[in-house]
């Protein structure tokens, strides 16, 4: 993202700026998720990506203490992922990556001109996984490197509904325990100012084509008690919308396993 972006960054969300995003790929332990998207302009995609993936090779070099899933959500955008402990965490995070740049020195300032004049705005926003919330299958039908397709619904509640919608969730969940279903389903809490709660029921898949054809057969298997839930869920969803993302491994950078 370059040390200048990511200050940019910061400044926006002290005033107050957010965006859309999440991460389907969970740490072990529930925690808050801050989200980067970066809207690139179209001229600049092939910059922007050859600095991203130069930023990685970086952060991986001079060891950035904390991961960072990279996504390309479609019309020239990209998100980034980092699990936090708590906003007391965003802070280290900063310090973090500053001690980064200068470890990097030249090579961080020869990224930062990689970067210059290739986004059109940058966003930020925080995410709270629900782990109460979350339907976890025994066997799951994917393995963590298959997820590599990954859909948000994103669900604008009314405001004097959540607790209600929150228990259609776990009605859901039950739901799926009971039928033996195998699609893993994750649901975030949205920390978005104004538009609040929102809420994202997130699922994966190894592309759009197998994550279509499960969700059906998904669907197909909660029956008529499914559709049901389903009904309930919307007379309390004031709107809604849907995000396709794609993994990229090699835009992200995860920090190394201490080896024993």
């Amino acid at each position: 993202m370059g040390k200048r972006v990511f200050m940019a960054v910061l400044v926006c969300l002290l005033a107050g700026l957010g965006s859309l995003a999440l991460s389907a790929r969970a740490e072990e332990n529930p925690q808050l998720w801050s989200i980067w998207e970066f809207v690139v302009k179209p001229p600049k995609a092939e910059a922007f990506y050859n600095a991203a993936k130069a930023e990685a090779a970086l952060l991986a070099k001079y060891k950035l203490p904390y991961n960072m899933y990279a996504y390309y959500v479609g019309e020239f955008r990209y998100m980034y992922v980092t699990p936090l402990k708590n906003y007391g965490d965003m802070e280290s995070l900063y310090q973090a990556w500053e001690d980064v740049a200068k470890k990097a020195g030249d090579e961080w300032k020869n990224l930062e001109k990689a970067y210059e004049g290739t986004t059109e705005s940058v966003s930020q926003s925080t995410w709270y996984e629900r782990p109460e919330l979350n339907y976890e299958p025994a066997n799951p039908r994917l393995k963590p490197e298959e997820q590599k397709f990954i859909l948000d619904d994103i669900m604008y509640v009314d405001m004097d509904k959540a607790e209600e919608f929150r228990g259609l969730i776990k009605d859901f969940i039950a739901l799926c325990k009971s039928k033996n279903v195998t699609e893993q389903i994750r649901f975030y809490v949205c920390d978005i100012g104004p538009e609040m709660p929102v809420y994202v029921a997130v699922g994966s898949g190894k592309d759009r084509v197998d994550y279509w054809d499960n969700s059906k057969k998904m669907w197909d298997m909660l029956g008529e008690e499914g559709k049901a839930l389903a009904a309930k869920a919307s007379m309390l969803i004031r709107k809604e919308m849907y995000q396709e993302r794609w993994y990229l491994p090699e835009l992200s950078y995860i920090v190394p396993e201490e080896k024993k």
